[in-house]
């Protein structure tokens, strides 16, 4: 075993040895984060396909972070306030 294969097998470790302190330091704001970006995931996609059906009656949301930020903290009343601002 030559002595490149060694030092990644020690990265891998060291990366792998961080993962798991940050799981336990950190397991319930991980948790929330991920259930953060699952949500805003999620209804980003409803707000694409809400776009598709929306979008000849001149009625459409812009995609972008600011947009994924209100979706993943706001939830579903996020998703329709971002509606109910077109009609402002």
């Amino acid at each position: 075993m030559n002595i490149l294969n060694t030092q990644c097998i020690i990265a891998v470790a060291a990366v792998l040895f961080v993962i798991i302190m940050l799981l336990l330091a950190f397991g319930k704001h991980l948790k929330l984060l991920l259930k953060l970006v699952a949500t805003g995931a999620a209804l980003l996609l409803v707000t694409m396909l809400i776009n598709v059906a929306t979008a000849p009656l001149g009625i459409a949301v812009g995609i972008n972070p600011a947009t994924f930020s209100v979706l993943a903290i706001l939830g579903i009343p996020g998703l329709v306030t971002l509606y109910a601002v077109q009609f402002l």
